[in-house]
């Protein structure tokens, strides 16, 4: 879900092309400088539609006494399609020194409108929450260009051209065009640009998962081969007065995965139900944090489990089977 919310900004956005300084290639934790008459020359293309421009930046921000990493957008205007697409809670941007933050700060940091927020060396008052701009690596915040530039000492440049194409263009086409008229940028497509920007974000946190990951699998698998174990071998005395009486040896292991099946299939259940109320109560409990389920997600661990849990059960029923129904009586 934080992996997902990562590239929730530009997924939003979904211009046609992005144009950003060479050498450049995603937004997350990257940084671009483009001289904004730039834009200019792309808008007079006559494929082109409309270009938008921002300035953009990953820095620290101080919200009264907590210090958070987080992204900083600089708008040309109020109205422009780089800004917030949803305000849940106050206005939008009016002035050079307001400021509109995502609304899951609001409850954790305990904010209102009308605080103040640092960014760089000025501050500036809070007069709206945003939706859908929040993760916990990167809150997006929305300031006007002008001020923002200042601090930065940019005058002149901005971060990313977003270039929507008239309708019937050739996407790849007016890629040549621009990189043709314009030296020094890179162009890439809105799908390019998201992908480049996804692998980022999991490559930053990929070792750390793939770690928790690890170590999650192997306790589950030793608690579910455990317990299947567990369960076979407290039964010796009943598989073997069964086998006593006439009972097949595969008929004895087929009862012993049947129970081992169903009780894991019930424990999954079990856990689904307890994910999706996790996933109901985050909103409440912890509103920083995004949790993103999927039926594929949540369907991937049944076949690990089922697998564990006839691994676990087999071995001791196929040793169970091969004693004498005496001696396991005997000792029980």
């Amino acid at each position: 879900g934080e992996t997902e919310q990562i590239v929730a900004y530009p997924k939003k956005l979904n211009p046609d092309l992005w144009v950003m300084q060479d050498g450049v290639s995603n937004m997350h934790m990257a940084l671009s400088f483009v001289w904004d008459w730039k834009a200019d020359i792309i808008s007079k293309i006559p494929e082109v539609e409309r270009v938008t421009g921002f300035l953009y930046l990953n820095t620290v921000i101080q919200v009264k006494d907590s210090k958070l990493f987080g992204f900083v957008v600089g708008l040309n205007s109020k109205n422009s399609k780089a800004g917030p697409w949803e305000i849940v809670r106050g206005r939008g941007l009016e002035a050079e020194d307001e400021i509109v933050i995502p609304e899951p700060m609001r409850t954790v940091y305990n904010i209102e409108l009308g605080d103040n927020a640092r960014v760089i060396d000025l501050d500036y008052r809070i007069v709206g929450f945003s939706k859908g701009t929040y993760s916990s690596a990167n809150p997006v915040f929305f300031v006007m260009k002008p001020r923002l530039e200042s601090s930065l000492s940019s005058e002149g440049t901005l971060s990313y051209f977003l270039v929507h194409a008239k309708p019937g263009v050739n996407i790849n086409e007016l890629k040549k065009t621009i990189l043709s008229k314009i030296d020094k940028v890179n162009v890439i497509t809105q799908e390019e640009f998201l992908a480049n920007d996804y692998n980022m974000a999991t490559q930053m946190g990929a070792e750390t998962i793939l770690i928790m990951t690890l170590i999650c699998t192997m306790l589950s698998a030793l608690i579910i081969g455990y317990t299947s174990f567990s369960m076979t071998i407290k039964k010796r005395r009943e598989i073997a007065i069964i086998k006593a009486i006439g009972g097949k040896g595969y008929q004895l292991i087929l009862v012993i995965l049947m129970q081992s099946l169903i009780i894991s299939t019930l424990a999954y259940l079990f856990a689904v139900m307890l994910l999706l109320l996790v996933d109901f109560a985050m909103p409440f409990l912890a509103p920083q944090i995004t949790i993103g389920l999927s039926w594929q997600l949540l369907l991937q661990p049944f076949f690990f489990v089922i697998l564990i849990s006839i691994l676990g059960s087999l071995y001791p029923a196929i040793k169970l089977i091969r004693l004498y129904p005496a001696d396991a009586y005997r000792t029980g």
